[in-house]
C-alpha cells in the first residue's frame, strides 16, 4: 500500500490481459504503469531473447501510464478490441441452474436490482446466487445487510446452503461445519459501519475490500436500510436517480457486480386468486429509475398455494448476457437451497418430481 509506482509486466495474451486488469483494479490506476514488449513479443522473455537485456530495460523505462480516467481513444483499448474481434462478445458467468442460465448470465461492472414482496424469499435467493458465483467462478463478496445482523444469523443460513444440511449438530458433522466456516471466512465479508449507513460510507468500505480482499460482488440488502440524505430542494425521484448513478459508477470503477435488493410499493391482491402479483421494477417505491438505470432486473415471486418460487428476469441490458424470461424453483426448508422445478401449466396437472440437492458443495472449488 505504500508503493507510489507499480509496474505491470505480464503476458499480452488473453489471460495476461485479464491479470493486468485485475492488478490495476487492486493497486489503483493512478500508480500503475504498463510494460509492453513490441511487435511479435508477448512477454519479457521473448523480448529478451530477440533484442537483449538493454532493450528490455528500455521497455521498462518507457512503461506507459494507465490512460487518464474518463478519457479514452481507440488506441487505449486496441488490444482489448482486437481480442473482441477474434473471440466475439464475451459471455457472462452463469449460476449452475440450467433453467435460469438460459435467460441470465452476469459480469462484474454492472448493477442488478432484485425486488419482490416481503416474504417472497428475495434475500434467500440472492444468498444462493452469491454462493454459486463464488464457488463456480471464485468471486468474493461483501454484504451490507443490517437486517441480517447479528452476523451469526446470516452465516448460519449460508453454512446450511454450503453443506446441504440443516444447521444443527444432529444433522451437520463438525468437520463439514468447519469446512463451510473456513470457506466463508475466506470469501464472504460483512459491512456494518460504526459511524453511519450512508451510501458513501458503505461504498468506501466496499472499495477497501476490493483492494484488500479482491471482492467481485457487493450486496446492498435492502435499499431502505441505507441512510438516505436527500438535500434540501432535491426530490425523491432525483435523489434515487443520483443514488443509482453512484452505485453504478462504483460498479464500473471497481469492476464489481452490485446487487441491490429493493422492496416494492404496496401492491393489491388479485381478486381472482387472492395472491399478490409479481412486482416489476417500476413498482419499486420512489422512481422509475430502478428500471431505467439497472443493468439486470429480477423479481422474486412466492406462490404459497402451489409452493413455487418464480424468478422473473425482467431486464438484461445487453443481449449477449441474456434475455427476459420466467423460471420456477422449489425451496428446501432444511438447507435453504433452490431446486429447479418444471412447473405444470395447470394446478390439476401432475407435478414432476423435484431433484433435490442435499450434497455438500465443493468448498475447495
Amino acid at each position: 500500500e505504500n508503493k507510489t509506482t507499480v509496474y505491470i509486466a505480464v503476458d499480452t495474451d488473453a489471460k495476461g490481459l485479464e491479470l493486468r486488469a485485475e492488478l490495476i483494479r487492486r493497486f489503483g490506476e493512478d500508480r500503475c504503469r504498463i510494460v509492453t514488449y513490441g511487435e511479435g513479443c508477448k512477454d519479457a522473455n521473448e523480448h529478451l531473447v530477440k533484442f537483449g537485456k538493454e532493450s528490455l530495460s528500455i521497455a521498462l523505462a518507457n512503461a506507459r501510464e494507465v490512460p487518464l480516467k474518463g478519457v479514452f481513444t481507440a488506441a487505449d483499448v486496441r488490444e482489448e478490441l482486437s481480442a473482441l474481434l477474434r473471440s466475439g462478445m464475451p459471455k457472462g458467468e452463469t449460476f449452475g441452474w440450467d433453467n435460469l442460465d438460459k435467460y441470465l448470465s452476469v459480469k462484474p461492472g454492472f448493477v442488478m436490482t432484485v425486488t419482490g414482496i416481503p416474504g417472497s424469499g428475495k434475500s434467500e435467493f440472492v444468498d444462493e446466487m452469491v454462493l454459486r458465483l463464488s464457488m463456480r467462478h471464485g468471486w468474493r463478496a461483501a454484504y451490507f445487510s443490517p437486517e441480517n445482523f447479528p452476523i451469526t444469523y446470516h452465516l448460519q443460513k449460508l453454512v446450511s446452503k454450503i453443506t446441504g444440511r440443516r444447521f444443527n449438530e444432529e444433522y451437520m458433522p463438525r468437520d463439514m461445519y468447519e469446512r463451510a466456516v473456513d470457506y466463508l471466512t475466506e470469501n464472504i465479508s460483512s459491512i456494518f459501519p460504526e459511524d453511519d449507513f450512508t451510501v458513501g460510507t458503505v461504498l468506501n468500505k466496499a472499495k477497501a475490500l476490493v483492494r484488500r480482499r479482491g471482492i467481485r460482488i457487493l450486496v446492498i440488502d435492502p435499499y431502505n436500510r441505507i441512510e438516505h440524505q436527500i438535500p434540501k430542494g432535491e426530490s425523491e425521484t432525483q435523489y434515487i436517480s443520483r443514488f443509482l448513478d453512484e452505485i453504478g459508477n462504483f460498479a464500473k470503477r471497481t469492476n464489481t457486480l452490485v446487487i441491490l435488493v429493493a422492496h416494492p410499493t404496496k401492491l393489491k391482491k388479485d381478486p381472482m386468486t387472492g395472491a399478490f402479483p409479481a412486482p416489476s421494477l417500476y413498482d419499486i417505491n420512489g422512481s422509475a429509475a430502478f428500471f431505467n438505470k439497472t443493468d439486470f432486473g429480477i423479481s422474486v415471486e412466492r406462490d404459497m398455494k402451489r409452493d413455487v418460487t418464480r424468478i422473473h428476469v425482467l431486464k438484461v441490458k445487453f443481449r449477449h448476457l441474456g434475455q427476459p424470461g420466467k423460471v420456477s424453483f422449489r425451496f428446501s426448508e432444511p438447507n435453504g437451497r433452490y431446486a429447479e422445478f418444471n412447473e405444470p401449466e395447470s394446478a390439476e396437472a401432475r407435478e414432476p418430481e423435484v431433484k433435490w440437492d442435499n450434497e455438500e458443495w465443493g468448498v475447495d472449488s
